[in-house]
């Protein structure tokens, strides 16, 4: 059960968003309102888009049509989005590591990547694939580490092609296929 917090609920939403790159449309009116505090799966396989989608939601991809926005304020690339300044590298297991990180297996630099993506102590959390090269010790620990940070009021969005994995974290799943996407019901089967 999500804890009692005193910050401030952050509101994404997504209005009929569109992403066309070199001609070809990955992204087509796609609507989709979130808030925290949440956890929420968007699956799929590779090349559907995921990636693309989390890009445009920070701001990177410039969209063809439609808008997002956060708290109300639309994201705009010339402009930062709103985050508090934080230092948790410990919550990762990498305080004990003397290993440059040229030195890291995939593991360590997936690691590496989610310490920086909740280091600073964000409100929105975006995680791209972050099972990927984790061993299943890594994985119960990615699980914890995301259920927590939900529980201090934090929205987590979590692309993955692991639907498995998704049943077990997310509070809701979202398919997404033909550039739209779908929302699945608990126990659906994709």
């Amino acid at each position: 059960m999500p804890q009692i917090t005193n910050e401030p609920a952050v509101h994404l939403e997504v209005e009929q968003l569109s992403v066309t790159i070199k001609r070809k449309k990955i992204l087509d009116h796609l609507s989709l309102s979130l808030v925290s505090p949440n956890i929420y799966g968007i699956v799929g396989p590779n090349g559907t888009g995921k990636s693309v989608l989390l890009k445009t939601l920070l701001g990177f991809i410039r969209p063809s049509a439609g808008s997002v926005k956060m708290n109300g304020v639309r994201v705009d690339p010339r402009h930062d989005l709103p985050v508090s300044v934080g230092a948790i590298m410990e919550k990762v297991g990498l305080s004990d590591d003397r290993k440059a990180v040229a030195d890291y297996s995939l593991g360590m630099i997936q690691r590496l990547g989610i310490a920086q993506a909740i280091m600073e102590d964000q409100q929105l959390i975006l995680l791209d694939e972050p099972t990927n090269a984790l061993d299943r010790e890594g994985v119960a620990f990615l699980t914890d580490l995301l259920r927590e940070l939900r529980d201090q009021g934090k929205l987590v969005v979590v692309p993955s092609h692991d639907f498995m994995w998704l049943q077990l974290l997310a509070d809701q799943i979202f398919e997404l296929t033909g550039g739209q996407l779908n929302k699945l019901e608990a126990g659906q089967p994709l």
